[in-house]
């Protein structure tokens, strides 16, 4: 990859990046999780996720955004 592309794909990734994370997209995250998947080393599971994304959607989306 030349010079030229990889600074435009690095632009645009970091523009993504930047964007906020907003509730509705944690939420789409979250139910597009896959079902039946082992959980990871915080043992939690998809499932656990998807039941419970009215609850912790806005917490969640406070803690991805507050500044570091």
């Amino acid at each position: 990859m030349d010079q030229k592309k990889l600074l435009e794909s690095n632009c645009y990734l970091r523009a993504e990046i930047d964007d906020p994370i907003s509730v509705e997209g944690i939420e789409k995250g979250i139910r597009k999780l896959k079902n039946n998947k082992v959980a990871g080393l915080d043992r939690i599971r998809n499932e656990m996720f998807k039941t419970t994304v009215r609850f912790i959607k806005s917490p969640l989306a406070k803690l991805f955004t507050v500044p570091y």
